[in-house]
């Protein structure tokens, strides 16, 4: 007898509680909606659309933010939605209310929505919270509504929303090219249990519009220098983290250091406290690093360091 998983496109990781409709008018779900970084990312030009093409091999990780979606068969059609950081956008630039908009009119649904977010992942950071959470808001409510989009649906949901949406959707270290909306399974046999993250993000940001300008003024479009992302491939099917820490590369680190030349002090900093690698993520302004946890490494002194070199307001997080 076949098995039917009940999620069948949400992480088990990810779900925190789920409410059917059963008797009543009132569905609800809390998802995890994890952060992203980029273990590879150049940059190949532009179309003809002006679109920058890219060769990124992206991972989610722990950090996440925690979303509860509501549906309330109650024909009234109102979209609620409450986050606990003051000062986003509650209209269609805010992904969350996107993607719930979206949904209602792929369903012609004239039910009502009440979305609350909880954000743990910093703003404007290199890791695709938006999109995380954009994603998680389309996963909840295709679940509440017994799977109604099908694969190729949920895709175009997803571009439509943004374009880190389709990995932030299935999240599966992959390789995303073109705009980012090609995202291609690659073969991941790194012990992730064996390796502990550590983020550091300054208290400033650094919007993905700028970072993709400079960087067009700095280079003239492309980095010569770019190690191409074969060898971040080959590192990660062998599982072997020297040759990772010697194949990663971030282009838009050119725009992000000249502006913010503590971006590479915190690099620097992470690797001399004894990370296996170091590298800025997406955008930026977020720097990530890798432990060792067979080496002795204790992350609540480092990043207590981090904020006694670089200023309290600094993010810290890290994997115990």
């Amino acid at each position: 007898m076949k098995t039917v998983k009940l999620f069948p496109n949400i992480r088990d990781c990810d779900l925190v509680s789920y409410e059917p409709f059963g008797h009543g008018n009132e569905s609800s779900i809390t998802l995890k909606a994890p952060a992203k970084i980029n273990l590879y990312l150049d940059i190949q030009g532009t179309d003809h659309r002006g679109y920058h093409m890219l060769n990124m091999v992206n991972k989610v990780i722990s950090l996440a933010d925690v979303i509860t979606v509501k549906v309330i068969k109650d024909g009234l059609g109102r979209l609620d939605f409450d986050c606990n950081k003051p000062g986003l956008p509650t209209d269609s630039r805010n992904t969350c209310v996107k993607a719930a908009g979206l949904f209602r009119e792929y369903m012609d649904a004239t039910d009502s929505f009440s979305i609350s977010l909880h954000k743990n992942i910093p703003h404007e950071a290199g890791l695709a919270g938006g999109s995380a959470d954009g994603a998680c808001v389309l996963l909840a409510l295709n679940h509440i509504y017994g799977e109604p989009c099908d694969e190729d649906s949920l895709q175009l949901l997803s571009l439509a929303i943004g374009t880190d949406v389709p990995f932030c959707r299935i999240k599966r270290t992959g390789l995303c090219t073109g705009d980012g909306r090609n995202v291609r399974f690659i073969k991941d046999n790194m012990d992730w249990n064996r390796y502990k993250l550590m983020l550091v993000k300054p208290n400033y940001g650094m919007s993905t519009i700028e970072a993709y300008k400079e960087f067009d003024v700095i280079t003239g479009g492309t980095d010569p220098d770019a190690p191409g992302h074969e060898a971040m491939l080959d590192a990660l099917a062998k599982g072997d983290m020297t040759m990772m820490a010697a194949a990663s590369y971030n282009a838009l680190m050119i725009p992000a250091v000249k502006k913010h030349p503590q971006i590479l002090e915190i690099v620097n900093f992470l690797k001399a406290n004894g990370a296996c690698y170091s590298i800025m993520s997406g955008s930026g302004t977020t720097v990530y690093a890798y432990f060792d946890s067979n080496e002795s490494h204790d992350l609540a002194t480092v990043a207590y360091k981090a904020k006694e070199f670089f200023g309290q307001d600094v993010f810290t997080y890290w994997e115990e």
